[in-house]
């Protein structure tokens, strides 16, 4: 504005405020030289911070690009290449162009940070600053020896001016953003958006059974006293009194059988939950567990074992009721497997994906679901804790995995992606409320792919014809024509309008 005011735009033209100062050149040279000066280094600052958080940053074009337009400036004031120079390119152009290159930065900045863009965009964003250098050193070179070094800094600074690299990062990140959005009107939540460019890597799907394959809705079979001192209706009694302290499907479950039974619960005391195991209470006086078999197998409670293993077989989960460490009732209950299952299975079939399942359930209980899934590669039944969370390791190290699970998940176990029915953003990248929704989240990430991929061909096409125009300005512009000075400023104009073209297109 200091500049408009007290020379002229253009060669020729009345000045708006005569200060009658001999240097006034010089001064509002310096100025001008100043302000670029600091917005360099305020812009190198925040370029080395981008670099080193995400190892890319577009702001060292424009950095080059604002700095040899005013070096270029400067040259044509003190030595024109032409006799009518200062018809073209004089210092208030000049700083009004770079007004608009920091107008198109700061929308250029905004824009990418509203929505998240894969590593591919960043990659061609970094390709495209770079062919912007080469070209640019290319110009600099070949029309300063063969004509005129103006010339060559002049068609330099058109190529560092003309595109802003991060338009097609923009474009495909807005895209992205609409089509995310559109998976999570289906109840599906992305904690971690990033996760789902890496989808298409995924070999393995790691899956829980119990209330994930299964419904949470559980039905209980049968109960039994396997002690003489205690009848069916005193096991039942107990193991109701019990759950019905503790809550939950499974306690409605046993609190639903044992009324069609005619047995109440009997009244428990201190009932606490143990983790992946079962309950554990006082009733009259008496200390009780009921805990999964697999449990009590491990820790070498007494029990007839050929019997269990009979009930095992028929395909249930079981439970046994402990009192110091003798089994004196079992329960056999189960779930019955969700109706979306075998869509879900025909669709990990149809994307090469094969499915392992490492369970604390019993071994009989995971028979219906091999019998089903035609994707199932390898199922382990009757694992301790620690014993799954092994397996759910290994297999995670051995391939790409999905973590398909409605328990915490575990420290050690690190797939490419974890999807849970529980809503935890920390521990989970995808929470669902439904296995169905797995195939949501593939067509989503294979949106994503075709977007990177249909922005990268259009935009890197566009800014590539762009900054071969501005290299290749001979063939449009007599060297002998000051017009030619003009072009740095009109390549600012191209990309201001294209930004705003951009800003209300993506609104």
């Amino acid at each position: 504005m200091g500049s408009a005011l007290l020379m002229p735009v253009l060669w020729g033209w009345d000045v708006a405020v005569s200060l009658n100062q001999p240097d006034i050149l010089i001064y509002l040279l310096l100025g001008a030289g100043g302000i670029v000066l600091l917005a360099d280094l305020l812009m190198a600052w925040q370029a080395f911070m981008h670099q080193r958080k995400q190892g890319y940053s577009s702001l060292w074009v424009p950095i080059l690009g604002q700095t040899s337009l005013y070096l270029l400036t400067i040259w044509v004031y003190f030595v024109p290449i032409h006799a009518n120079a200062l018809r073209t390119l004089t210092l208030p152009i000049t700083m009004l162009g770079i007004g608009l290159l920091f107008l198109t930065l700061n929308w250029s900045q905004k824009a990418e940070r509203q929505a998240p863009a894969s590593p591919a965009m960043y990659k061609s964003a970094r390709r495209l600053s770079w062919l912007s250098v080469i070209l640019a050193a290319y110009g600099l070179l070949f029309f300063g020896i063969t004509w005129d070094w103006q010339i060559g800094l002049v068609v330099a600074t058109a190529s560092l001016l003309i595109i802003d690299p991060r338009w097609p990062l923009i474009v495909a990140a807005q895209r992205r953003f609409e089509a995310i959005d559109r998976l999570k009107e289906s109840d599906v939540k992305i904690h971690h958006p990033e996760v789902l460019d890496h989808v298409k890597e995924i070999k393995q799907a790691l899956m829980e059974k119990t209330g994930v394959l299964t419904s949470p809705q559980l039905t209980v079979y049968n109960v039994y006293s396997i002690n003489d001192e205690y009848s069916d209706q005193d096991v039942l009694a107990i193991m109701a009194g019990l759950e019905q302290e503790i809550g939950g499907p499974y306690a409605q479950a046993m609190l639903t059988y044992s009324q069609s039974q005619g047995v109440y619960p009997t009244q428990a005391t201190d009932a606490s939950y143990l983790p992946l195991v079962g309950v554990k209470g006082s009733v009259q006086g008496a200390d009780y567990e009921l805990v999964s078999a697999t449990y009590a197998t491990r820790n070498q409670y007494e029990f007839k074992r050929q019997w269990l293993n009979e009930i095992v077989e028929l395909g249930n989960s079981v439970s046994l009721l402990i009192q110091d460490k003798r089994a004196i009732g079992v329960v056999a209950f189960g779930a019955p497997l969700i109706r979306s299952l075998t869509d879900t299975d025909k669709f990990f079939v149809g994307e090469k994906i094969s499915t392992k399942i490492a369970s604390s359930d019993t071994k009989g209980s995971l028979i219906r679901v091999q019998e089903m899934m035609q994707s199932l590669e390898e199922s382990k039944g009757g694992l301790a804790v620690n014993e799954k969370v092994r397996w759910q390791k290994q297999w995670a190290l051995e391939a790409p995995a999905v973590l398909v699970t409605n328990q915490p998940v575990p420290t050690d176990v690190k797939p490419e992606l974890v999807v849970s029915f529980l809503d935890q953003p920390a521990e989970v990248d995808i929470t669902i409320t439904k296995l169905s929704e797995i195939k949501d989240i593939w067509q989503t990430a294979k949106k994503l792919n075709q977007i990177d991929h249909g922005s990268l061909v259009l935009w890197q096409t566009v800014l590539i014809i762009l900054i071969v125009l501005a290299a290749g300005l001979e063939i449009f512009i007599n060297m002998t024509n000051s017009m030619i000075l003009f072009v740095p400023i009109f390549t600012i104009f191209v990309r201001a309008l294209i930004t705003t073209v951009l800003k209300y297109w993506l609104k």
